[in-house]
């Protein structure tokens, strides 16, 4: 890298990029790895991998949707993102959502000059509105620390919500909600919201809903340096703008998460 020039912070996202993404520094090609498996013992391996999110995100612990969390788990995709990384912008097409497993995730509204409109955290998911209702991104997304993403592609999830009729209506409904609450926060004076609009049904069960996002920072942060000095990565300082500390001392919840 260094034969490259490349700056020495954009090194060091390297470094932590093959430290997440390959345990205890071993590569490997997962995807090959699992072709010389018979499909169920693949399938076995890809829910056991993807129990983490399985058990963060709301929708998909509940025990009665196992059936719709155990296929899910085996078309996401793990995707890790660093600080201050745009995931999505709005009023581009939308062809995959998102599920955080660890982070936070800035949702914002560009093209009205909102700085931010809501921050959301672990167990939260975002991407739906246009996923589901068929519309351009009517947000855009920036993670505010590390995250540690899955994603999933519109046309694997619309496949597995065929066989699940009631999960994709709630889903729906969710997204429907999602998007009257971000219009009427642009626009309070002509788009009314509908009962239950007020508070987002699905972020408002995570564990991280309601708490100060300035403490959420700061804790997601030392573990992130945790994770570092551990690995025997040199520990990184993180930098919030201070004109944003305004912003940042907003709880974490979801007055909107649409995008």
């Amino acid at each position: 890298m260094r034969s490259k020039k490349l700056p020495a912070a954009m090194r060091e996202k390297v470094k932590d990029y093959f430290y997440l993404q390959f345990s205890n520094g071993k590569l490997h090609r997962e995807e090959e790895i699992l072709d010389f498996l018979s499909p169920v013992l693949r399938r076995e391996i890809k829910q056991f991998t993807g129990r983490d999110i399985c058990r963060k995100v709301p929708l998909l612990s509940t025990p009665t949707h196992r059936d719709f969390s155990e296929g899910i788990s085996c078309v996401i995709e793990p995707t890790i993102v660093f600080a201050n990384e745009v995931i999505m912008k709005e009023q581009t097409t939308g062809d995959e959502m998102f599920f955080i497993l660890s982070g936070v995730v800035e949702i914002y509204v560009a093209s009205k000059q909102i700085a931010s409109y809501v921050a959301i955290g672990d167990g939260c998911y975002f991407g739906d509105v246009s996923v589901l209702l068929g519309v351009r991104r009517t947000a855009s997304a920036k993670s505010k620390t590390q995250c540690m993403l899955y994603r999933i592609r519109k046309s694997d999830l619309v496949s597995l919500l065929h066989d699940h009729p009631a999960i994709e209506s709630r889903m729906r409904n969710i997204a429907q909600s999602r998007r009257r609450r971000l219009a009427h926060y642009l626009n309070p004076d002509e788009i009314k919201l509908s009962a239950g609009d007020e508070v987002d049904s699905e972020d408002s069960r995570t564990d991280l809903f309601g708490l100060p996002s300035d403490d959420v920072l700061h804790e997601k942060d030392e573990e992130y340096n945790q994770e570092r000095l551990q690995s025997g990565i040199r520990r990184r300082t993180f930098h919030h703008h201070s004109q944003n500390r305004r912003r940042n001392a907003l709880p974490i919840k979801s007055i909107n998460n649409l995008s």
